[in-house]
């Protein structure tokens, strides 16, 4: 007993020796000011949307989670405030992928932003050089035009990357669609955000739901764009489906969409502009869209071939206003034979000699899409 009263006492002694050192400092010394942070001085469509205590934190994130630390000092804020905060800062910046969630350590007025990274430093670093070439070697052969920009992006991720949703991280993200080349619907639209926005054409990502032909109906994610200073919706991952025989395909059915067309599809969303401006619509801006097909459009479609031709594709696609128009095209082209003179008329301007007697072709019932896959004379 004596031997504890020996290290008790003192100890007593030394914790208020500290207690009365604090006591006197915080009398004699003025209370430090209380932390400052700022708005970013942003256009990002998400961040526009945040309130002010919102903005800062985006602003505090922004400004510090490329350097990887494990704590940012942001302002206190709520729940439900944080998780628009982090859903702003993932759609607006589609190269913040190195973490996809976070929490919020909060003391008093302030707080600390508590990221979970999903890689290392070094491993983001590599991803992001990655990334850059990609970027490097488009640019290469970046055409000229809103249009022609997006449609050399669009079709660069559709070409390269096979829809997967296996449940891993970077499917989610501008890595799976343009590094890995497997990606879920949120990657193809990130990848396609971001392409766009290096090449300068704006586009927002957009999420609500979206109801397939056979009526299933899931979370999806797709891109607003604006085109030329109109506002149009692009889907490139419905725009990447896969055929009977598991080969992925190339369409454009969702490419610059007005709302009408979209809604069709996808609902449940919200977009702060209007989308309804048709001409700029892949099959109407390209001239591939009829009202219904006669002698009087056959030169039309004989042209939409040889132009597909020159350029080294191996289809041309045609899209009819409705499906009775859609049906009578049919007939027209294939029951009645008039493909192959169209065919004979597309070679005369077609950079390469068509087999003219025989041509596949699908039917897209649906969209009333007939697809063209054409083939040269040996």
């Amino acid at each position: 007993m004596k031997k504890m009263l020996r290290f008790v006492i003192p100890a007593v002694i030394i914790l208020v020796g500290i207690y009365y050192a604090v006591d006197t400092f915080i009398l004699t010394q003025q209370e430090p000011e209380p932390q400052v942070f700022e708005q970013g001085n942003y256009t990002d469509y998400y961040y526009l949307t945040l309130d002010e205590d919102e903005k800062k934190v985006y602003t505090a994130v922004k400004e510090q989670i490329y350097s990887f630390p494990a704590t940012i000092s942001a302002p206190a804020v709520t729940k439900t405030q944080l998780e628009n905060v982090l859903n702003a800062l993932i759609c607006d910046n589609p190269m913040m992928f190195m973490f996809n969630t976070c929490s919020l350590d909060i003391t008093d007025t302030n707080a600390l932003f508590v990221p979970e990274y999903t890689m290392s430093l070094s491993e983001y670093t590599q991803c992001e050089e990655s990334l850059e070439a990609v970027i490097a070697s488009l640019e290469q052969d970046m055409p000229d035009g809103d249009f022609e920009k997006e449609l050399f992006c669009h079709d660069y991720i559709v070409n390269s990357c096979t829809y997967s949703d296996t449940g891993e991280t970077h499917e989610s993200t501008v890595v799976g669609a343009l590094i890995d080349g497997k990606a879920k619907c949120s990657g193809y639209a990130k990848a396609l955000k971001l392409l766009l926005n290096r090449f300068g054409i704006e586009s927002v990502l957009v999420s609500g739901k979206a109801t397939d032909y056979s009526a299933n109906t899931q979370n999806h994610m797709w891109n607003a764009v604006r085109i030329d200073g109109s506002w149009c919706y692009t889907d490139p991952t419905w725009n990447d489906p896969v055929n009977d025989d598991g080969e992925q395909i190339n369409q454009h059915i969702f490419f610059n969409m007005t709302e009408d067309m979209l809604r069709r599809t996808h609902n449940e969303f919200e977009f702060t502009y209007d989308c309804n401006d048709p001409s700029i619509y892949y099959y109407i801006r390209n001239n591939a869209y009829f009202e219904s097909c006669d002698s009087d459009n056959h030169p039309a479609i004989a042209s939409l071939i040889s132009a597909a031709v020159n350029s080294g594709e191996e289809k041309a696609e045609i899209m009819f206003a409705d499906k009775e128009s859609a049906n009578l095209a049919f007939d027209c082209l294939f029951t009645d034979e008039n493909i192959y003179r169209i065919l004979e008329t597309a070679n005369l301007s077609a950079n390469r000699e068509l087999i003219t007697d025989r041509i596949k072709y699908t039917v897209n019932e649906n969209e009333n899409l007939i697809t063209f896959y054409f083939s040269e004379k040996e």
